[in-house]
């Protein structure tokens, strides 16, 4: 599995390449682990941008910090996850509390407890939703 990292912060897209290429493997591997579901995907284009995150398509901001970028890149992708394995949601509330139990697990697996603390408090400013899906675990 690949992905492609493109856009105009040549900082910020070398930084989504590095975190992919050092953590890519483990985080698919972990990501699949946690979920029991399997990607679909053998390689995708992200664009890094000054805008919202977002999976499909895939679209990373470009102003987060290294730590967060690792983070945010595991997010995104257990969103895509969720989309190649047909898993429907009432609502994206529903679907972030979902998301968040395996989240939760493969940063504790893959990092430690004070990372996953630091992205819940990042996340959670990022909306009132997120932080009352995160309030719930």
């Amino acid at each position: 599995m690949n992905i492609l990292f493109e856009g105009e912060d040549i900082k910020s897209v070398e930084e989504y390449k590095e975190i992919w290429k050092n953590q890519g493997n483990i985080m698919i591997e972990k990501i699949e682990h946690y979920s029991q579901m399997k990607f679909v995907f053998q390689e995708l284009k992200a664009i890094v941008y000054n805008g919202k995150s977002m999976s499909h398509p895939l679209m990373l901001r470009d102003s987060y910090s290294y730590d967060f970028k690792k983070a945010i890149l595991i997010h995104e992708l257990l969103h895509i996850i969720f989309v190649d394995n047909d898993l429907k949601f009432k609502d994206s509330f529903s679907l972030h509390k979902k998301l968040y139990s395996f989240y939760k697990d493969i940063l504790l697996d893959l990092y430690d407890k004070e990372f996953l603390d630091y992205v819940i408090e990042e996340e959670s400013k990022l909306s009132d939703m997120y932080k009352k899906a995160w309030n719930l675990h």
